[in-house]
């Protein structure tokens, strides 16, 4: 009987542990490749509670043949290299550069 326990919980432990290996491994790994993707000629940037799909959205009503997101506002530094940052609120943001 005792034997039996020493294997359940040994058995417990390990699958534990390799669960929280793994676990923590991809959403970091996710985590670092998503902070940037590409529209047209645009990078987006330094996404902050912003998918890349709702990204790219905007930027299309903002500088492409689609209707605007109503809630988000552009802006554009006004350099001879458009650079500029669209946000909604305060908690809603990314950058764009050209490509």
């Amino acid at each position: 009987m005792t034997r039996i326990r020493r294997t359940f919980i040994a058995t417990l432990v390990a699958s534990a542990v390799t669960a929280a290996t793994f676990g923590a491994a991809p959403s970091s790994a996710v985590e670092a490749t998503a902070s940037s993707c590409s529209y047209s000629v645009w990078k987006i940037t330094k996404r902050e509670n912003v998918g890349c799909r709702k990204a790219k959205k905007v930027l299309k009503g903002e500088y492409g043949e689609g209707e605007k997101v109503p809630g988000w506002q552009c802006s554009n530094k006004g350099n001879l290299i458009p650079e500029g940052r669209c946000h909604k609120g305060n908690s809603r943001s990314f950058k764009y550069k050209p490509e």
